[in-house]
């Protein structure tokens, strides 16, 4: 690279510092032998979506960091779901199939009930056998949904966001109270807010030392 672009190293520049680094992962990147297996479960499959690319590049460079070969899958959560049995067998047990042999499994973000329980049943999965699971707006709020049912036993347990209807003592997560319940897309909160958290023994609280 630094041929290529006719730099100069030195030093005392600061240029050095992140050379250093571009060389090391680098080097991660061409001799690492151990692959570590992740599922993308969505509703946009195709390998060559950008649709996840940021999902894609951060889940890259982890795995550098720790050494290791990504092997991504996309999985289209509707496969997961109890109909696809019957609609769609093959592809129903060979989603199943690639699910339950991957090492980690991320449900990223995304909007709309198409796939939803899907995913429900892929955190449920991903609980029960203790696979590490890491959900991403929307897939944080499934697992808040599977948890709130098959954990703490509140039967039809349900976001707002996928049902307006919900009644209030089943609403595993609800919506802020600025944010439109009709436009999808651009409804999340960005930047610093303050958030209370009230119990100071909850992991919550701890984890932000609050």
């Amino acid at each position: 690279l630094v041929d290529r672009l006719c730099l100069v190293e030195n030093p005392d520049a600061a240029l050095l510092f992140p050379l250093a680094r571009w060389r090391r992962m680098a080097r991660i990147m061409e001799t690492c032998t151990e692959t570590v297996n992740i599922a993308m479960v969505g509703k946009y499959t195709d390998a060559n979506t950008d649709t996840y690319h940021s999902v894609v590049k951060a889940l890259q460079h982890a795995s550098f960091a720790c050494r290791c070969k990504l092997e991504l899958v996309f999985l289209d959560a509707e496969l997961l779901e109890a109909e696809a049995e019957q609609t769609n067998p093959r592809g129903y047990h060979d989603t199943w199939r690639q699910l339950c042999s991957a090492a980690g499994v991320v449900v990223p973000g995304g909007f709309g009930l198409r796939g939803w329980e899907g995913k429900i049943r892929c955190a449920q999965w991903c609980r029960e056998k203790r696979i590490p699971y890491l959900g991403i707006c929307l897939g944080l709020q499934v697992a808040a949904t599977e948890f709130a049912r098959n954990v703490a036993g509140v039967a039809g347990a349900n976001s707002q966001e996928m049902d307006e209807h919900v009644a209030d003592d089943k609403a595993s997560v609800v919506y802020m109270p600025e944010i439109s319940r009709t436009h999808m897309g651009g409804t999340m909160r960005l930047g610093a807010r303050e958030t209370v958290i009230k119990s100071p023994s909850s992991l919550a609280a701890r984890l932000y030392r609050s």
